[in-house]
């Protein structure tokens, strides 16, 4: 059998990334490697993405037995999934917040935001601005108000 990414959705509710090694329908288990949780998190009008973090985190070893009665959904991953999972494992294991990408390709028209673009700023940064922005419109709103 030939290895495959894989999304595994377990029944204690975990749902794995990882890559199936083998897999055995005799006696009812997959084998796995280097598997990552991942969890989804919201925060209301804030902020909506994925927590991702070791599987099992004391463990020693990157191959782990799964017994079939323990899998709710097992599917094959591609593409974006498959760069996510890579991408997860090296944060995971280097402790790098940013990952170095070669040229990455994004569909016409997009690229990618970083803060060099001036979209990413910090909240007192962006307070400021904001404040700056008010005070300007209040003056001219007295201005015009005065001139009449």
């Amino acid at each position: 059998m030939e290895s495959f990414f894989a999304s595994i959705k377990i029944s204690s509710g975990e749902e794995l990334l990882c890559v199936v090694t083998e897999t055995n329908l005799e006696n009812d288990y997959i084998k796995i490697r280097f598997p990552i949780e991942i969890e989804e998190i919201e925060i209301p009008g804030i902020v909506h993405g994925l927590k991702i973090k070791y599987w099992l985190k004391t463990s020693k070893t990157d191959d782990f037995l799964i017994s079939g009665e323990n899998i709710i959904a097992l599917t094959e991953i591609h593409g974006e999934a498959i760069e996510f999972y890579k991408d997860s494992l090296y944060k995971l294991e280097t402790g790098d917040t940013e990952v170095k990408r070669k040229h990455r390709s994004y569909p016409e028209g997009r690229v990618s935001i970083d803060k060099d673009m001036g979209l990413l700023s910090s909240i007192e940064d962006a307070r400021t601005l904001l404040e700056l922005l008010f005070l300007e419109d209040s003056y001219d709103k007295e201005d015009s108000k005065d001139s009449k």
